[in-house]
């Protein structure tokens, strides 16, 4: 087992790759969680997503918290760059 710069032990887990043709979210994702997805990756903020969606910020980051678990993803960036892979957010809203 490898072990840390204080020898403890470490643990290593394998998460499983989201790949492209892996449509699995789709059959699990509401409207308003999409919503939130292309938000989060416009870089708007809890409160401010919450306020247009007429919800609370805890609500937003419950949703969040869900999509993380869906995706696979440890945190918002990393949920963002699944999101993009799986093509639950377009490519093109980055494009000008």
């Amino acid at each position: 087992m490898p072990q840390d710069q204080m020898g403890r032990g470490l643990e290593l887990r394998m998460v499983p790759a989201i790949r492209p043709e892996n449509q699995e979210w789709r059959r699990h994702i509401s409207v308003r969680q999409r919503v939130i997805l292309r938000r989060l990756a416009q870089d708007w903020t809890d409160h401010r997503t919450a306020r247009s969606l007429e919800i609370s910020d805890r609500q937003v980051r419950r949703e969040i918290e869900t999509l993380c678990r869906l995706f696979g993803a440890t945190g918002r960036i990393q949920l963002v760059g699944k999101a993009l892979m799986t093509g639950a957010i377009p490519w093109t809203m980055f494009v000008s």
